[in-house]
C-alpha cells in the first residue's frame, strides 16, 4: 500500500532528526583555499553528477551565520532568478523548525515553481530540505543540507558546510538542469560569504 505525502514525509523526517552528517575531512590544498576567504566546490559527490558540496570558512558565529541561511527575504532580494516566495507552512516539533516555501523562478527564459521542505535543528547545528510530496513541483529533485561548525581557522568563526543535490527532471533542457545545479551550489554560499560579516 502507498501512503500518502504527507505520511511519508513524516516517516523520512523521523528517520533524518539526528542523523546529522560529520563534517567532510578538508585536505591541505582545501585548507589553503579557505584561509585565504575561498570557497571551496567539490563536485560528484558520491558518485551523483549533480550533487555537490560548497565549504566555507567565515569570522563570523553560528548564531549570525543561521540568520542569513534563515532569512529567505534576503535570498530573494539577491537571486535575480528568484521571482517570488510564500511560506505557505511554519511549526516546530520537538526540537526540529519545519518550513515549507514556494519559490518562483525565472530561468533562461523558463518559468519554474518548486516547493521545498525545510528542516532546522538548532541543537543540531544542522538544516536539511527537499520537495514537498504533497505538491507538485517543476523540478524532479531538491535535496541537500547545511552544517555548521566551529572553524579552525578563524577563532569564534564558523565553518558553513552545504550540499546540494539538483535533478530538473526530463521535460527541461540541460542547459537549466546544469544551470541548477551550479546555481544551488555557488551562489547561495557566496551570498552567505557576502552578507554575514555585515
Amino acid at each position: 500500500m502507498r501512503l500518502p505525502g504527507t505520511i511519508l514525509l513524516l516517516a523520512m523526517a523521523s528517520l533524518l532528526v539526528g542523523a546529522t552528517p560529520d563534517p567532510p575531512v578538508v585536505t591541505d590544498a582545501e585548507t589553503e583555499l579557505l584561509k585565504v576567504g575561498k570557497m571551496v566546490i567539490r563536485t560528484n559527490v558520491d558518485d551523483q553528477p549533480y550533487k555537490m558540496m560548497g565549504i566555507v570558512d567565515l569570522p563570523v558565529t553560528e548564531e549570525r551565520m543561521w540568520e542569513e541561511i534563515l532569512d529567505f527575504d534576503a535570498r530573494l532580494a539577491e537571486n535575480k532568478p528568484a521571482k517570488d516566495y510564500e511560506v505557505y507552512k511554519d511549526y516546530t516539533e520537538g526540537s526540529v523548525r519545519h518550513i515549507f516555501a514556494r519559490w518562483d523562478l525565472k530561468i533562461l527564459g523558463q518559468d519554474i515553481t518548486y516547493y521545498n521542505h525545510y528542516c532546522y535543528d538548532a541543537s543540531e547545528s544542522y538544516f536539511w530540505f527537499s520537495l514537498d510530496p504533497d505538491l507538485e513541483s517543476d523540478i524532479a529533485k531538491a535535496d541537500g543540507y547545511y552544517l555548521i561548525v566551529p572553524s579552525p581557522i578563524w577563532e569564534g568563526g564558523a565553518r558553513l558546510i552545504y550540499v546540494a543535490e539538483t535533478d530538473s527532471g526530463r521535460q527541461m533542457p540541460d542547459s537549466i538542469r546544469s544551470w541548477l545545479a551550479n546555481h544551488a551550489i555557488k551562489d547561495m554560499p557566496k551570498a552567505i560569504q557576502r552578507r554575514a560579516p555585515e
